[in-house]
This record gives C-alpha cells, sequence and structure tokens, in this order.
C-alpha cells in the first residue's frame, strides 16, 4: 500500500494563522498572514484627503472674503438665522410643528452658544465638517471596495466644486451630506466585521440626516430590504435582530421629534409638516419641476408656511390645523393629478431627467454667482461637472458588476434618493447628499480604468468606455429651462438684500450686473425701480415698472410702487389706474386702498375713497394713515362722530402726531358750534 503524502507545510515560526477578510470582496476565509496589516496607508490617505479638503475650503473662503455674498443671508439662510437666533436665546421648543427640517437651525444655534453670533467661525466649523465628509469617503470606499479606490474618492470630493460650495454656504447641505457619509461608513462597517452596534449608529446617522433632509426616509425601506436579502445565508432570527438594531437607532432620533411636534402643535409629524405644500409645489396643475411659490412673487422663504396656510383656510372658509393644511394639499394635488394623468407622467420623466442633469439648479444661491468672486470655485467648475463624474460612476458600476449584491444598499440608495426627489421638485442641494454614492463608483471606475491602462489591457476598457460615453450623451440632454440664469437670480436677490439693509449703491449694481446676464429679468427690473423710488428717482422707478407689469400684468406690487411713483410725478391718471389694478390683484393690501382712496379724493370721488379707506381699516386696524384720512373725509363731510372716532383712535396709535391732534379739536370745536 501507497503511503499518503502529506501536504501540510509546517508554519514557519512567527507566522499566525488567522481568519482573513478580503475588504474589496467582504469573503472571509482562513489564510496564512506573515504580519498584522499596516495602518499607515490608511493614515496617509486620511490625511492627505483631510490636508486638501480642507486648504481648498480655507482659499475659497478667503477668495470671498471681499464680497457681499457672505455679508447677507438670502432665502433659507435668513430663515435659518432668525430661527438659531431664537433657539439661541432660550426657545429651544418652539410652538409649532417643524415646517422645515430643524438639525441645521439647532447646529446654528449651538455655534452661536459656543462662540458667539460669529459666521466667520460658523463656516470655519462647517468646512470642517465637510473635509471630514471627504475622510468618511475613505472608509467607505475601503469597505465596499479598496483603500486605492477610497483614496480616489476622498481626493474626488475634496475638489469637487458643489462640495466646496455648499461646505461653506449657510444651508444644510454639507450636515446632509457628513450624515449621509456617516451612514454609509456605519453600514460598511457592519458589513465589513459585522457588528450590530455599528447598525445602531446607521440608524442613528441616518435619523439625524432625515432632519436635514425628510426625502431620506426612502432610505430606511432600502436598508431593511438590503439587510434581508443580502445576508440571506444567514438564521431569519440574526436578521430580523440586525433589522430592530438599525430601527433603534432610528427610533432613538426621530421619536423624540415627532413627540415634541405632538406636544407643541397637537398633531404628529414624524419630522415636519410641509409634505402637502411641497407636494404641490412640484406636481400641481402649474409645475415645471423646480420650485414655483404658492403665491406668485412670493418666493421667500419667510412666506411659504404663511402663504400654504392662508389659501387654505381661504379655500376652505376655516381655521386648519397643521395637519388639515397638510391634507388639503396633498388632496389638492391629487386632484390635479387625476385631471391629466398624462401630463403628470411627463412632468415625472422630465424631473427624472432633470434630477441627472450635468446642470446644477440653484435655488437662491448659485455656485455660478459664488464662482464669480472665486477664481478657484470657477476653475473646478469650468473643469468638472456632474455628467463628468457620472460617466466614471457608469464604468465603475460595469466593473463592478459581479459584486453587485454588495453595492445593491448603494444603488438602491441612490436610485430611492432620486425618485424621491422627483415626486417633488428638483433643486442641486437635494441631489447633493446621493454625491458620495456616485462619486464612489466614480472612483471604483477610474481607479479601474488607470490599472487596465498601466497592465497594458486596452481591450478590456471598450466596452466599459462605450457604456460612460453613452451615459455622458443621454445626461447631457439639456432639460433645464430656456433662459435658465442662475447667476443672475442669486445677484438680484443679493440686490434685493441689500437694498432692504440701505446698501442702496451696491444693490443697484448687483442688479444691473443681473440685467447684464439676464435683460428680461423682471426681478431685476423691479429691484432697480424699487431702489430708484428710494433714491427720489420717480421718472426712472415708474419707467421701469411699466416695463415690469408689462411682461407680468399680475405683479400686484409693481403695479402698488408704479401708482405711488406716478404719485410723485403728478401723473394722477395712471396713479388711479395703476392702484386699481394693485387692490384688484391684491385686495388684503390695506396700503393700496388707502393710497387709492387718496388718489379718488383728488378726482373729488369722495364716497368712493370713503370705501376704499374703510377697507383700509378693516385690513389692518393699526394703520395710522388709513383712519386720518377717513376722519378728513368724514369731517368735510361734517360726520363730527364718525370723525372723532377714527381721529381718537389715530391719537391712541400715535400719541405724538400733531396733524391729529389739531384735526381732533377742529372736530370738537365744530360740535361746540353745531350745539
Amino acid at each position: 500500500m501507497q503511503r499518503k503524502r502529506n501536504t501540510n507545510k509546517p508554519i514557519p515560526k512567527g507566522v499566525t494563522q488567522k481568519p482573513y477578510h478580503d475588504a474589496s470582496t467582504g469573503a472571509s476565509d482562513i489564510g496564512i498572514r506573515s504580519r498584522p496589516p499596516s495602518h499607515k496607508p490608511m493614515l496617509f490617505a486620511m490625511v492627505l484627503v483631510f490636508g486638501l479638503a480642507l486648504t481648498t475650503r480655507f482659499i475659497y473662503i478667503h477668495q470671498l472674503s471681499d464680497s457681499a455674498l457672505l455679508s447677507v443671508h438670502m432665502g433659507d439662510a435668513k430663515v435659518f438665522d432668525e430661527w438659531a437666533q431664537q433657539i439661541a436665546h432660550g426657545d429651544w421648543l418652539g410652538t409649532d410643528a417643524f415646517y422645515q427640517a430643524p438639525l441645521y437651525p439647532y447646529f446654528l444655534a449651538t455655534c452661536f452658544t459656543l462662540f458667539g453670533y460669529d459666521y466667520d467661525i460658523v463656516r470655519i466649523v462647517q468646512i470642517v465638517v465637510g473635509s471630514l465628509s471627504c475622510v468618511l469617503l475613505v472608509f467607505i470606499g475601503r469597505q465596499f471596495a479598496t483603500l486605492t479606490v477610497g483614496l480616489v474618492a476622498g481626493l474626488i470630493m475634496a475638489i469637487y466644486p458643489t462640495a466646496i460650495f455648499f461646505d461653506a454656504l449657510v444651508q444644510k447641505s454639507f450636515l446632509s451630506m457628513f450624515l449621509m457619509c456617516a451612514y454609509l461608513v456605519f453600514v460598511g462597517s457592519h458589513l465589513y466585521r459585522r457588528r450590530l452596534g455599528m447598525l445602531s449608529l446607521s440608524g442613528i446617522a441616518l435619523g439625524l440626516a432625515c432632519l436635514t433632509r425628510e426625502n431620506l426616509l426612502v432610505i430606511v425601506a432600502v436598508t431593511v430590504i438590503w439587510l434581508s436579502l443580502y445576508e440571506r445565508r444567514i438564521a431569519w432570527r440574526q436578521r430580523m435582530t440586525a433589522m430592530l438594531c438599525f430601527a433603534a437607532g432610528l427610533l432613538l432620533v426621530l421619536a423624540p421629534v415627532s413627540l415634541r411636534n405632538w406636544y407643541v402643535g397637537s398633531d404628529i409629524f414624524l419630522t415636519t409638516s410641509n409634505v402637502g405644500p411641497n407636494f404641490y409645489i412640484g406636481n400641481g396643475a402649474h409645475a415645471g419641476g423646480i420650485y414655483r411659490p404658492l403665491k406668485p412673487f412670493r418666493g421667500d422663504a419667510v412666506y411659504e408656511r404663511q402663504d400654504a396656510r392662508e389659501i387654505a383656510e381661504s379655500k376652505t372658509g376655516r381655521s386648519l390645523t397643521d395637519a388639515e393644511v397638510n391634507r388639503y394639499w396633498l388632496k389638492r394635488t391629487w386632484q390635479d393629478i387625476a385631471s391629466s394623468p398624462s401630463r403628470w407622467g411627463r412632468l415625472l420623466i422630465r424631473k427624472w431627467r432633470m434630477f441627472w442633469s450635468p446642470t446644477e439648479i440653484a435655488d437662491t444661491e448659485s455656485l455660478e454667482a459664488y464662482a464669480d468672486s472665486s477664481t478657484l470655485l470657477n476653475i473646478l467648475h469650468q473643469a468638472i461637472h456632474f455628467d463628468t463624474l457620472l460617466f466614471f460612476a457608469a464604468i465603475g458600476i460595469w466593473y463592478a458588476r459581479r459584486d453587485w449584491r454588495k453595492h445593491a444598499l448603494l444603488y438602491g440608495t441612490v436610485l430611492a434618493m432620486a425618485l424621491s426627489i422627483t415626486l417633488f421638485f428638483v433643486f442641486s442641494r437635494f441631489r447633493h447628499t446621493a454625491l458620495p454614492i456616485v462619486v464612489f463608483f466614480a472612483a471604483l471606475g477610474i481607479t479601474h480604468l488607470t490599472q487596465c491602462v498601466l497592465s497594458r489591457k486596452f481591450s478590456a476598457c471598450v466596452v466599459p468606455l462605450m457604456i460612460g460615453v453613452c451615459t455622458y450623451l443621454v445626461v447631457g440632454i439639456d432639460v433645464v429651462p430656456k433662459g435658465y440664469m442662475p447667476a443672475a437670480y442669486t445677484f438680484s436677490n443679493l440686490g434685493q438684500r441689500l437694498t432692504k439693509t440701505g446698501r442702496l449703491e451696491e444693490a443697484l449694481a448687483y442688479h444691473q450686473k443681473a440685467l447684464s446676464l439676464a435683460p428680461n429679468l423682471n426681478q431685476a427690473k423691479f429691484g432697480i425701480a424699487v431702489i430708484e423710488g428710494q433714491r427720489g428717482h420717480y421718472t426712472i422707478a415708474a419707467d421701469m415698472l411699466k416695463k415690469v407689469v408689462e411682461i407680468s400684468p399680475g405683479h400686484a406690487d409693481a403695479h402698488y410702487l408704479l401708482g405711488l411713483a406716478s404719485t410723485k410725478t403728478g401723473h394722477m391718471s395712471q396713479a388711479l389706474a395703476a392702484y386699481q389694478t394693485a387692490v384688484r390683484l391684491a385686495p388684503d393690501h390695506a396700503d393700496a386702498h388707502n393710497n387709492l382712496a387718496t388718489v379718488l379724493m383728488y378726482f373729488d370721488h369722495i364716497e368712493a375713497a370713503i370705501a376704499e379707506l374703510q377697507q383700509a381699516v378693516d385690513l389692518s386696524p393699526d394703520n395710522v394713515r388709513a383712519r386720518f384720512n377717513l376722519g378728513v373725509l368724514y369731517f368735510q363731510q361734517e360726520k363730527l362722530d364718525l370723525a372723532l372716532q377714527q381721529i381718537e383712535q389715530v391719537l391712541v396709535l400715535s400719541p405724538t402726531d400733531t396733524s391729529a391732534r389739531r384735526l381732533y379739536e377742529d372736530i370738537l370745536a365744530a360740535k361746540n358750534n353745531k350745539l
């Protein structure tokens, strides 16, 4: 009998036999490792990425230091600033259910409490957090692929222009980005080491992210499905335990917010109460894919909640709770959808394409406007676009097709985010949260292409390059509204804010800059008219306002200001027509009713003037001018008791008003003479 040969070689001295985990595949096996893995490459990658990210962001802020863009708050930033100051002064609970995601204002309030009211410090904190997001991408790359992929992903994010832009903006995008990266790191850590505690931490991170972007709640379903299917070889009880650990972390964050909303508002909202109005803005009869205010020409975030409530209550004829307002807008949207489902289908397709568009669709503040003051941001924006990332991401997905089970969470997450945004309306800052996953796959594509080129395997590059080119061509099709000039809107928004702070010369320059980019931008023309009116140049203001109402005949404020300017220049017939249009478009505009009455008095239409003044007083009982004018007319008509009643109210509201005091004495004298 032949003796069986022993093939097991002895383990050399100093070599240990231990489980080996392949980070690129997630597989574990028993292998021989001669020495523990070195942490130096990982540490080097982290330091390199963090240093580059922090450097680019500091350079960017330094280049903006002399720009007026950093001196005022626009849009949501203004709301967040006021909200944060209230929290910092002790009103940490609030009085109503959250209408906007609350985490960022509480972050600002914490900074104000610790460092004082200083936005320079706030921006420094934000860019440090943004730089840490780039470092987290190194971990994500290592956990879902290799350290090289993680390094490339971190470097891309460190110089990606929208990441730099949002990290320094008074907006919540940097925070949602960081929390999204943290969520992926914790999930990846569970994938890497099978630790249930990491799933609880991932739930906490995702819960906090949902308090910056409500649509991220869709990722909860994606995560649960992935946990139940990816680890299908594990016992069902163990999978249930994993899902419960994730849910526990999620509820630890969201449950207190929901309870707080119920406590202060008597309505239960998991995060915020703005789903209905936002759903209408994105899908109503007049929706076009981007933000459209509920009331025309009131696109400021300050008016969003107020307008949603006022319209709902005026339509229903009664006072409504937050939940009832939300239901009203949801019902109205579904009615519009049911009336024209084909329109809605085309709209959804359009919004889906807009999500993947290379154009960074701006809200109040655009990257292009900030790039005008930053050479670094301008250069990077010219060099790197979203479609460039998608080109390499498509290649990365092709190369990673055999590991689709491991990457299924990433696929599902980014597609769910895209769908959730498509169901509402599209902004660049909304899709920014999906950027880490896109960057990861782009880094994967770049890494594999580089390896193929260095190893001279050119044939292996043909198919992925064709896929990348096709993706680039498809997403590059322009779906943004014609004439869309984000920088022009930003400059005009800046002009409006500077006007309100009294910096008229700067404001005028920015409005003119906006018009040079978009000659038909009515917002800028209106801004110029406001400034010229404040400077006493009423003829210029009137001419500009005529252009505004010609393009936007429904602009009530423009008609009102045209009436003011026409009155100042002596064109009373023009003023009469302008005020009549203003009160027709805005029946609740008390000052418009009062000014219309003064013009009617000029034309001796006394009864009509009294009716307008009475309406002004009904709308605004504290309107001193309307009450004084009404008192004057009643006095002229010898309705002394009515006149006295109005002037007494004027003196209560304004005790030092000498004109009202003299008229009051004249009325009393007239009454005494009658006696």
